[in-house]
């Protein structure tokens, strides 16, 4: 540590063995503010009490608890960044992840305590464990997004993106914003197998999928899509087999070639279905409980 009681490790950022920062297992640092640098990274157990910063001009390895007191932990990698299942991250303030032109995959739980939690990959992004922002969680890869536990937004949105690729949640993976608003954009597919807001905790604002980026692919719905207002569903084929409801809104779901509703599909207003060159298949009850419905294949 320096006088200010900053624990400092640092190496030079080459490709060189010299340009590398290893510790051991069980080892640990703590100080004021805790910084990392090096070409590749792999720590154990940081604790700062206001923030901590590792950066790897190549890879970073979290391989034990990440934590900053106060303020903020901020994670970036040249390439990858990868997280054990002990390397659990928590922020008073902030979290961010970086893996600039390569993939993150978390192990561990991300928890930003004061505001934000962003995840960001050049490649694939993963997530098995839980990420919980008291504000906004934004995830993004620019290929393949894949969510194995449940992301929350406490007071705020969920935005996820998978840029190239497609957005997988697992059976797990729920997404919680009962505050706020989900938005899923992809440029493949978009598959939820684990509910997007729930008849007793809804999406408290409005789901939006495709409405960024479009997938060219089937959006595939298999949990729950439920939300207090307007669910607008876009891709290249869409199929609805987890219950719908916009419990205040409208229900506006479209597609380049087919439509299938194979669950209960709900809204409060209007429910919208539109198979621009294709057809629509409905083989479960749809509901309006104070406009139209409408079809157009």
């Amino acid at each position: 540590t320096d006088a200010t009681g900053d624990a400092i490790l640092n190496a030079d950022v080459d490709s060189s063995s010299a340009g590398d920062v290893t510790m051991i297992a069980a080892a640990s640092v703590t100080g004021e503010n805790v910084t990392v640098t090096g070409y590749n990274v792999q720590v154990d157990a940081l604790t700062g009490d206001t923030r901590v910063t590792v950066t790897g001009q190549n890879d970073v390895q979290l391989n034990d608890a990440v934590t900053a007191t106060a303020e903020n932990v901020l994670v970036t990698g040249g390439r990858n960044v990868t997280g054990a299942a002990d390397g659990d991250i928590v922020a008073g303030g902030l979290v961010n992840v970086t893996g600039t032109l390569g993939n993150v995959t978390l192990d561990g739980s991300v928890t930003a305590q004061g505001t934000t939690a962003t995840l960001i990959a050049g490649g694939n992004l993963t997530t098995n464990d839980f990420v919980t922002a008291a504000t906004d969680v934004t995830l993004t890869g620019g290929i393949d997004t894949n969510i194995n536990e449940t992301v929350t937004a406490t007071a705020g949105n969920i935005d996820i993106e998978a840029t190239d690729g497609a957005v997988t949640t697992g059976a797990l993976g729920d997404l919680i914003a009962s505050a706020g608003n989900v938005e899923i954009d992809a440029g493949l597919a978009v598959t939820t197998n684990a509910a997007v807001g729930t008849a007793l905790l809804p999406i408290g604002g409005t789901i939006d999928i495709g409405q960024n980026i479009e997938p060219t692919g089937t959006v595939d719905l298999n949990g729950t899509t439920i939300a207090t207002g307007a669910i607008t569903v876009d891709g290249g084929d869409v199929t609805v087999d987890g219950a719908m409801d916009s419990q205040a809104g409208l229900v506006d779901l479209g597609a380049r070639r087919n439509i299938d509703i194979n669950a209960a599909t709900s809204a409060n207003t209007a429910v919208t279905f539109a198979a621009v060159d294709g057809d629509i298949t409905i083989d479960a009850a749809v509901l309006s409980d104070t406009s139209t419905i409408t079809g157009t294949a």
